[in-house]
């Protein structure tokens, strides 16, 4: 008897979905963390031989190895990378590939683990959007982050003015990443002229704030958008006098993880 009757039947279920069937081309280890592809991970919770059928745990809550001592910290919400090399976590962005999850619990320094929920972070072509708000408080430097998974496209970065900046002195702004940490927007005036209350910059409406991912050519065609590999988009807020409260700016990044298939040759 076939395992689904698609004569009498539109659909039926087919499993819970928090294992998905795995054959591997070497052997797999058990606990290993495998890459299926596209910003799939999975776990491997018992040793898998090679060409042989197993199974991979793709959802629920998972401890991964980090290096207890080495400066790594992570932070509730963060999407940590994984390094093939010495198979552990490591700082958003870095890694041979992200984790595609989100970090449940604080880890310090002195931890040599990380729990991170599984594949909580988009993926599968729908665009997904992931926000930091700033809030004066009399700070000198504000930053926020947002963790783009590998083989994610970057379709927009919006910057919306809440509320203006009330420093006695300046409120600047730029966004970029480790490569550029302006290449997305330089210099935005967050006390008025570049952004009023209730404005917004987008890669469509710049500003002339626009930084040089945005400004490739003459104006031609932006750049950067797409990376192989995961990172972290930074906005920065640099104040002068640190003596305002009232101001707050949104930060929105919209990105999706395509489904991904090769192309043949004639």
């Amino acid at each position: 008897m076939a395992l689904f009757d698609s004569t009498n039947l539109e659909s039926q279920a087919y499993a819970r979905g928090d294992r998905i069937d795995y054959t591997p081309g070497s052997a797999v280890a058990a606990g290993e963390v495998v890459h299926v592809g596209n910003g799939l991970v999975g776990i491997a919770n018992t040793a898998i031989s090679a060409s042989t059928l197993g199974s991979l745990q793709v959802e629920g809550i998972a401890y991964f190895r980090k290096e207890a001592g080495g400066g790594v910290t992570f932070a509730v919400g963060e999407n940590p990378g994984w390094d093939e090399t010495n198979n552990r976590a490591v700082a958003p962005g870095s890694g041979e590939f992200a984790l595609n999850g989100k970090v449940i619990a604080t880890a310090a320094d002195a931890d040599d683990y990380v729990l991170v929920k599984l594949n909580s972070v988009g993926s599968g072509g729908g665009i997904k959007a992931e926000e930091v708000t700033f809030t004066e408080a009399g700070d000198t430097t504000y930053t926020g982050s947002v963790t783009v998974p590998a083989g994610g496209i970057i379709h927009d970065i919006l910057v919306i003015a809440v509320a203006l900046w009330d420093d006695g002195t300046s409120a600047s702004m730029k966004v970029g990443d480790a490569a550029d940490d302006d290449g997305y927007y330089t210099g935005v005036d967050l006390k008025a002229t570049d952004l009023l209350a209730d404005e917004t910059i987008s890669f469509a409406a710049q500003g002339g704030v626009g930084g040089a991912y945005l400004t490739a050519g003459t104006n031609t065609h932006f750049t950067d958008l797409y990376s192989a590999t995961a990172r972290v988009v930074s906005g920065v807020v640099t104040t002068g006098g640190q003596d305002g409260t009232a101001g707050r700016t949104r930060m929105v990044v919209l990105y999706s993880l395509p489904n991904s298939t090769a192309a043949t040759g004639a």
